[in-house]
This record gives structure tokens, C-alpha cells and sequence, in this order.
């Protein structure tokens, strides 16, 4: 299995203090989380920079070697194409075309600034996989992403609100959804109880 996390780094990631450092320790602690032999990640980060919107900061990794993902790497700044990205990262996922893939997009804000990708040409690619049986989760951070997660055919099932202070406990959530789906199909997503957690309802 193949998971492919897509985080949103736009400027207000920074704000309030804390959340870029919890988002990031957040993807650290699923892929800690993922007990999946021989199961690879990849992270990309993104925003409207106009040199290096899109960045690949781990490539295909191995779960059982990964290096933590620290602030030291890479520093939230600029705006939110949010259309653009989920494309590119789409077309790495349909490269490497592993059997089993999945795609968390984690953002704090809507779309803004893409360029080139429209909704429905991103909801085609989305539908695209889907056929494949591959998974797409979208956690909005702070957000209600549910408009965001529509425009592009990803339904209230695959779509979660969490916030600060419950980010590592919504990936860890999502960390054994995706042991389930690598061990035995199992579609991914989000219960009431995961909703609860995911903003700290107890």
C-alpha cells in the first residue's frame, strides 16, 4: 500500500501558534501508526509560491524507516491552490499506480489560487482513482472542508472537520482505517465516534 498525504502550507497554517507543528507531528504519527509491511508514504506540501508551489518532501518512503517530518524542513507561507495540487499529486499517484493507494488532502482553508485545474477536471482525475478502488480522504483543519470535498465529488463520508489538539488523534484514526483497507479492502471512512474525536467530543 501506497499512501499519498497532501498538506496544505499556506500562511495561515502558521496561525494560531501551534498548528503547523501539530500538523506535522500529526503525519508522523500515522505513518508511526501504520502497521502495514513493506507500506510506503509519500508527503507533498503546497501553496502559491511562484517558484516551488508543490514540494515533494518524502518520496516513496518506507514506513518502518521513516524520518520524522520536523519544521526545520519546511515553513508554512502564501495562499491555498488547492485544485492544482490534489491534480499533481493525483499524477504521482497514477506513476507509481500501486494496487492499493490512498490520498489524505489535509488543508485549513478553500481553494484560492490555482492556475490550471478546474473542480470538474480534478473531480474526473478523483473519480479516476476511485474506480481503481483507491481511497481519498479530506481533513479539514480548523476547516469545514464539506464544500471543498463536494466541488470534487468527495462525499460528508470521506470528509472530517478536526481541530487543535486532536490533529495526531484524527491521524491515528485514519492510520488504522488504512490497515484495514491494505489487509482486507475495506472502504475508509469517517463514523460519528471518528467525528467526536476528531474535535475532541468526548
Amino acid at each position: 500500500m501506497h499512501t499519498f498525504i497532501l498538506l496544505d502550507r499556506s500562511a495561515s497554517m502558521a496561525h494560531p501558534e501551534g498548528r503547523w507543528l501539530e500538523s506535522l507531528s500529526s503525519i508522523n504519527t500515522y505513518v508511526k501508526d501504520l502497521n502495514v509491511e513493506g507500506s510506503r508514504v509519500t508527503v507533498a506540501v503546497f501553496d502559491d509560491h511562484p517558484i516551488t508551489p508543490f514540494q515533494i518532501i518524502r518520496h516513496s518512503a518506507l514506513a518502518t524507516g521513516w524520518i520524522p517530518i520536523t519544521a526545520d524542513e519546511v515553513q508554512p507561507r502564501g495562499g491555498t491552490p488547492l485544485l492544482d495540487s490534489i491534480m499533481k499529486m493525483v499524477h504521482g499517484m497514477e506513476f507509481v499506480n500501486d494496487p492499493k493507494s490512498v490520498l489524505i488532502v489535509v488543508t485549513d482553508g478553500g481553494e484560492n489560487s490555482s492556475r490550471n485545474a478546474t473542480k470538474a477536471s480534478v473531480k474526473a482525475q478523483l473519480d479516476k482513482i476511485r474506480s481503481k478502488d483507491w481511497q481519498v480522504l479530506f481533513i479539514g483543519a480548523d476547516f469545514d472542508a464539506f464544500a471543498d470535498a463536494a466541488a470534487v465529488g468527495v462525499g460528508w463520508n470521506n470528509t472530517l472537520r478536526t481541530s487543535m489538539g486532536n490533529y495526531n488523534a484524527t491521524m491515528n484514526l485514519a492510520a488504522l482505517k488504512s490497515q484495514a483497507y491494505a489487509e482486507c479492502g475495506a472502504s475508509m471512512g469517517w463514523t460519528e465516534a471518528d467525528r467526536k474525536t476528531a474535535v475532541g467530543d468526548k
